[in-house]
């Protein structure tokens, strides 16, 4: 009698013990996959391959807002850019008539003084840009400041858009390579001045992600020597606004190779580009901006630091980062 008790207990618990490892087993759900770390959007391919396994680091973090509005935009047309050239080749003291080249995908309209100087609109592969050179000039030495000087022309050859800001970015003592002045005496001194065009506050690149897309050259005599601009674009519309990386999420992004960098070089040849070979990179300035693509402006990051290399070398740097998430919709 006892052995058929203990046969129908060991039974029981037997049920028992099953039941309760189908339950457990049934409770616990399957491991579900890693989820993805939040990316920036791939940058365009830059000029140089950015070195692999590089540790990058914030000097002093930068302060990213949650998110800030996008734009869409309207590049400035040939016609009007040729319009205004027009008019500013006569207060140049350049010929009303101009003479025109068509060559390969390039084309360009031309204002001169023979010999002299040379008002240029150039528009190749879509990309508008016009050009001032001056070696001999009609004006006395010493009318204008450099910087009166500058801002006249400034006055005469970007059109104004609603909105849109043109800022000192920087300046630069000369001599400068390639610039012929015939003028005697010559000049003592050049300065080159530097400027962007900023949206609420931000700097808005060139479709070739330049930061300054202004440059000027003027004497000590305020004559200008030479002058390179991209005209803004001709209007914007303010859209929805976009959630932006947080500072962990650029440094992940930059780690995994979504940056561009736009310039690699050695600090004591800062006009000279270098191959990159850096292994650590500390970021010591950083700044929003806005950059195209298509028609739209889009927040990127634009950071300058130095880099350093296993083996102690130095070397200068500027990087490009989209601030919204791969796979964001507009």
């Amino acid at each position: 009698m006892n052995k058929k008790f203990i046969f129908i207990g060991a039974i029981f618990i037997s049920i028992v013990v099953a039941a309760v490892f189908l339950t457990r087993r049934q409770s616990v759900s399957p491991p579900g996959p890693t989820p993805q770390p939040t990316l920036a959007a791939p940058a365009p391919t830059g000029i140089f391959t950015q070195p692999p396994n590089v540790t990058f680091s914030f000097a002093s973090p930068p302060a990213i807002p949650a998110s800030i509005p996008i734009y869409t935009f309207a590049p400035a047309s040939l016609s009007s850019v040729e319009q205004m050239a027009g008019k500013a080749a006569t207060s140049l003291g350049l010929g009303a008539t101009p003479s025109t080249l068509i060559r390969g995908g390039s084309y360009t309209k031309t204002w001169s003084r023979p010999n002299e100087a040379v008002l240029t609109v150039t528009q190749t592969n879509g990309g508008i840009s016009v050009t001032f050179r001056q070696a001999k000039t009609t004006q006395a030495p010493g009318a204008l400041a450099p910087d009166v000087a500058v801002q006249q022309l400034l006055l005469a050859l970007i059109p104004p858009t609603a909105n849109l800001s043109v800022r000192a970015a920087g300046m630069v003592d000369g001599p400068f390579d390639g610039l012929l002045v015939l003028d005697t005496p010559a000049p003592p001194s050049y300065k080159n001045y530097f400027y962007s065009y900023t949206l609420d506050g931000l700097p808005v690149l060139t479709s070739d992600f330049s930061i300054t897309p202004v440059s000027v050259i003027a004497d000590s005599g305020g004559v200008i020597r030479f002058a390179n601009i991209v005209p803004p674009p001709s209007s914007f519309q303010v859209g929805a606004a976009t959630p932006l990386l947080t500072r962990d999420q650029v440094l992940a992004s930059l780690t995994a190779g979504r940056g561009a960098l736009l310039d690699t070089h050695d600090p004591q040849s800062p006009e000279q580009g270098a191959v990159p070979g850096f292994s650590k990179f500390v970021i010591e300035e950083s700044r929003i901006v806005y950059a195209p693509q298509n028609n739209m402006l889009l927040p990127a990051l634009y950071m300058t630091g130095t880099g350093t290399a296993k083996g102690g070398g130095v070397q200068k740097a500027t990087i490009f980062l989209w601030l919204i998430p791969e796979g964001a919709s507009f």
